[in-house]
């Protein structure tokens, strides 16, 4: 948040999401701990002759809360194909049987949304950077800040 703040760096809702981690945050001290991908997303995934073959792009892999792996659900599974992303969610949940699971899930996106943002505005030519802002505005219309319950595109 303090780099996209000195950047200059905003968007509609700012205020919400950063509201919304403050008041969340503390759940994290109860996390379980695991070794993660932390890139998990179609564009890391391997498909051989209609298969699943592998995940791919490990360098950014480390150690903690399995549930943040999910922050990019929004930004990639979704944009590629919402039975895809509902599929990814529902698969871990039938799995784990956490009962936090949307809170943490919400927290995650939220608090990667300034980061997604600074490392566009670092990577990326400055057209391609409001589409950001853009997609940061719908994920936020469709992830529930409010009461913690799943994304709009999950359904029921």
């Amino acid at each position: 948040m303090q780099e996209a703040r000195e950047i200059g760096l905003n968007f509609a809702g700012q205020e919400r999401v950063e509201r919304y981690v403050e008041n969340h945050l503390r759940v994290l001290e109860s996390s379980r701990v695991c070794y993660q991908h932390d890139d998990y997303h179609p564009g890391n995934l391997v498909v051989y002759r209609e298969q699943f073959a592998g995940v791919i792009d490990f360098n950014r892999s480390d150690w903690g809360d399995p549930i943040e792996d999910f922050y990019k659900v929004p930004w990639f599974s979704v944009a590629a194909s919402i039975p895809f992303a509902r599929g990814q969610i529902s698969g871990y949940l039938s799995a784990s049987g956490m009962e936090d699971f949307w809170l943490r899930y919400n927290l995650f996106v939220a608090m990667n949304l300034h980061g997604s943002l600074v490392w566009e505005h670092q990577n990326s030519p400055p057209e391609r950077q409001s589409r950001w802002q853009i997609q940061i505005e719908e994920m936020l219309k469709a992830h529930d800040l409010e009461n913690s319950g799943p994304p709009r595109w999950f359904g029921t």
